[in-house]
């Protein structure tokens, strides 16, 4: 009980109702500009613009709001002091590490429940270059036979994919995805984190990690993520973000910078964006990415991730006091 009286209920109402609020803005301008349907197969290439550029700041911008209104440290400045630069270039290390052995996973898993077990709701690996290419070809709004030609030409299969891809988005991680997604991090994995502290680190991420589920549920209710399933995916994009709250705050714990956590999920969003191309098939709820699957892996890189950093961790912890 003491624990929950030390932390600023009314202060994280506001921010909430301000991100929340966003959210609910930008769901309905695309719905009224006849974007009634989010499910990436469907939806127009400027959509996924518009949500990193316009959608994802959001947090950033309440949390500085509550900064200005009551003059605390200017953690934006901190966050980018002397040095920094060098911290970003050891991360993308980290990034391209943890980026590869999360899309092997999700390949792998993916490859057993379908491939081999032929569980069709889990959807199948496409690894031969014809099969990427018609992959490729359905998310596509119209393509003439130069253009099926040219995609062609240029598609290799399943391993070169994967290569290309996943090199794409280290970039974009290390650039503009991660930029944006330093919005994000910035008031989930920064204030509200800090907010939430005494409670510990288990309910803060809990806590933190439903909140972030239920900013997407006006985005999820037009077919975000969990296409054809509004009601069901808003839980399932609960659960999802849960255990990437895990991840990304240990991030932060581990590097001691929120540019941890926001390289890693700008990588996290580019995934997203391009494992559907490499598999066929597979239920919403289920299938990797983000169905049950992806979330299942994520949990088990979560928990090694937590336990492998935990001796470093405890050293940064431990430090504290006497740099003080």
């Amino acid at each position: 009980m003491t624990k929950l009286r030390q932390v600023r209920w009314g202060r994280i109402g506001l921010f909430y109702a301000i991100t929340l609020g966003w959210a609910v803005v930008v769901a309905g301008g695309l719905y009224l500009a006849g974007q009634r349907s989010l499910d990436p197969s469907a939806a127009p290439w400027w959509v996924a613009v518009l949500l990193t550029v316009v959608f994802l700041p959001a947090p950033l911008v309440a949390a500085r709001i509550l900064e200005r209104r009551d003059s605390a440290d200017d953690r934006l400045r901190a966050e980018f002091s002397s040095g920094w630069w060098r911290h970003w270039l050891s991360l993308i290390g980290i990034t391209a590490i943890g980026l590869v052995v999360l899309v092997l996973a999700l390949v792998g898993v993916t490859w057993l429940a379908g491939n081999v077990r032929g569980m069709p709701d889990a959807g199948t690996v496409l690894f031969s270059q014809p099969d990427i290419v018609s992959s490729l070809l359905t998310r596509q709004s119209s393509t003439d036979a130069a253009g099926v030609a040219a995609l062609s030409a240029v598609t290799p299969g399943l391993w070169g994919f994967l290569a290309i891809a996943v090199a794409a988005t280290l970039l974009a991680a290390a650039t503009v995805n991660g930029g944006f997604a330093f919005g994000a991090e910035y008031g989930w994995r920064g204030w509200l984190a800090d907010e939430l502290s005494p409670l510990g680190s288990f309910w803060m991420n809990l806590i933190v990690g439903i909140l972030a589920g239920l900013w997407y549920a006006p985005l999820v209710l037009l077919g975000h993520g969990y296409p054809g399933y509004a009601v069901l995916g808003v839980g399932f994009m609960v659960a999802w973000n849960v255990v990437v709250s895990f991840l990304l705050w240990r991030l932060r714990q581990w590097q001691g910078s929120l540019l941890a956590p926001a390289m890693f999920h700008g990588a996290l969003n580019g995934v997203v964006g391009f494992f559907w191309v490499v598999t066929a098939g597979g239920h919403p709820l289920l299938a990797a990415p983000m169905g049950l699957i992806g979330i299942g892996v994520l949990a088990v890189l979560t928990a090694v991730l937590w336990l492998a950093t935990a001796p470093a961790v405890r050293a940064a912890k431990a430090a504290e006091p006497a740099l003080a």
